[in-house]
């Protein structure tokens, strides 16, 4: 985009230039435009396609990537819901494996307590 902006403003530079030139050189000549002073006008207006080509492409790309990058969030988001409600439903079986798993041994510590103090009170 930098080229393209330095070519741009060489070109008119070259044209501004050309014409300043033609205008001195035929001062005393009649009115007919000189060959300098067409090819100045043809630059200048080679110039300002050259600007507009550079804005239409630009908005072109920036439309590109704005649409591009819509459909990367949507996919990211739908990908992010998956593994969120993924992650959910496997901690979800975890939690509930550790509290079956708890409480089958604390049942069985439970157990144990009690057989130790009951052998304990049957003695007696």
């Amino acid at each position: 985009m930098k080229k393209m902006i330095v070519v741009v403003l060489f070109l008119g530079v070259i044209g501004a230039t050309s014409s300043w030139a033609s205008e001195t050189v035929a001062e005393g000549t009649p009115a007919e435009p000189s060959k300098w002073s067409k090819a100045g006008g043809e630059i200048g207006e080679a110039a300002h396609a050259v600007g507009d080509a550079t804005a239409d492409s630009s908005k072109k790309a920036w439309q590109a990537t704005k649409e591009g990058s819509e459909d990367t969030w949507d996919a990211t988001k739908e990908g992010s819901k998956e593994a969120w409600e993924a992650t959910k439903e496997g901690s979800t079986e975890a939690w509930d494996k550790t509290k079956s798993k708890s409480k089958e041994l604390w049942e069985k510590g439970k157990a144990k307590v009690h057989d130790a103090t009951e052998s304990d009170t049957t003695t007696e």
